[in-house]
């Protein structure tokens, strides 16, 4: 390299670390064209510039460019603490393709991050190497791991020519692929994997729904498991101060938790079986206290994990109140009348229903108290108040009773 193009790599490598952002992408687009191996630990560390500029894809398409001489140093920071670089570290070596990154990469399966994970095991798809066919499996069939992650497993696998060898295998690979209508009809095999996802707090909300959905297929055999992912947690049962770092000791992201519980309380309406009013009464009760209890104990610095609490509690609510409503036990009034008091407007209009389905008397001067309520929810696409909803409800009980 002459003298030129030697200063010239050097302002670059100088410049990734400006503080204007189109200086550092500048410089990274002109350090790719160059491709020099001198340029590789600037670059790893310009994969941390994740803004709309693309100062970290320039980076990483240097370091796809400059292939072999950047391997191990990609190898020795896949352990950085940063999220990003780790990130971009997995994808580059997917690139690549140098057998060097396979095992780094398989224990790279283990990541904190999902997206590094997901982008791990499709870098080991690429790769093609048939050693990491074992481990691609394991993840494929650990109870631990998020349907996203093993989506992309699923999807190297199959990269890699791989195919089930038994009917489990076959059913965790349908359900990686959301492929619920073929996961169906494996019947009672089916039931566990489908309880272990759907009790995955880290689980998307979308994806338990719809566990939710496929699990009322399974008819009175999915009743117990189902009723199992209700259980209330100890420290769910009488909530203070200390329930924070319990679900955080325990692995526990709580919006997940309820979202997991209204996925049982769907498919349990589904099924209609009475086994699960007990455990739905208890749940509802915690719901409708949890959040405000441990509200004041909040951070800034756990709010992320945590905003979405009392949408899933609502969420819950609803379904597991439909549900109720629906099964028809006496027994379930009192829980659900102090839905009629709830904050959330759909909570005291989906109480209403339910009391109106149950025909129930005693809930009558509560319903009462809401033909005041003018206050407009969506159900099934139209727009109903609380005070029709409760006023509907009043009619079924008086019409009951002739």
């Amino acid at each position: 390299m002459g003298m030129f193009n030697l200063s010239q790599l050097e302002k670059n490598i100088k410049d990734l670390k400006n503080e204007n952002v189109d200086v550092r992408k500048r410089a990274a687009e002109k350090l790719a064209k160059l491709g020099n191996a001198r340029a590789v630990e600037p670059f790893i560390e310009a994969l941390k510039d994740r803004g709309a500029n693309g100062v970290h894809l320039s980076a990483r398409r240097a370091l796809e460019n400059i292939g072999e001489p950047a391997v191990e140093s990609l190898i020795r920071h896949l352990e950085d603490k940063n999220e990003n670089i780790r990130l971009g570290i997995v994808i580059a070596l997917g690139t690549i393709h140098d057998a060097r990154a396979v095992k780094p990469l398989i224990r790279t399966l283990r990541d904190e991050s999902i997206n590094v994970r997901r982008c791990a095991a499709k870098a080991l798809g690429e790769i093609g190497n048939i050693e990491t066919i074992g481990p691609l499996v394991f993840i494929l069939q650990d109870k631990e791991e998020v349907l996203e992650v093993k989506k992309t497993v699923c999807e190297a696998l199959r990269n890699l020519g791989w195919e089930p060898e038994n009917n489990m295998q076959v059913i965790w690979s349908l359900i990686a692929e959301q492929k619920w209508n073929e996961v169906v009809k494996y019947r009672e095999l089916a039931i566990e994997p489908l309880i272990i996802v759907l009790k995955n707090s880290h689980e998307h909300s979308a994806i338990q729904l719809s566990l939710g959905l496929t699990l009322g297929e399974f008819g009175i055999q999915a009743v117990e498991p189902l009723t199992q992912v209700l259980d209330i947690m100890d420290f769910e049962k009488n909530p203070n101060e200390h329930l924070i770092e319990e679900y955080l000791t325990n692995g526990i992201v709580p919006t997940g938790a309820w979202y997991a519980r209204q996925g049982s309380a769907f498919a349990l309406g589904d099924i209609g079986d009475r086994r699960a009013i007990a455990p739905l009464i208890r749940a509802l009760l915690v719901s409708y206290h949890l959040h405000e209890c441990i509200q004041p104990h909040l951070s800034d610095a756990l709010w992320q994990a945590w905003r979405n609490l009392d949408d899933a509690l609502h969420d819950f609510q609803r379904s597991a109140i439909r549900t109720l409503g629906n099964i028809g036990d006496d027994t379930a009034v009192d829980a659900i009348i102090q839905g009629l008091k709830s904050e959330n407007s759909s909570i005291r209009q989906c109480a209403a229903e339910a009391l109106g389905n149950l025909g129930a008397d005693r809930a009558m001067d509560h319903l009462r108290r809401l033909l005041a309520d003018h206050e407009e929810v969506v159900v099934n696409v139209k727009s109903v108040t609380v005070a029709e909803s409760a006023k509907e409800a009043l009619d079924k009980i008086k019409n009951r009773r002739k």
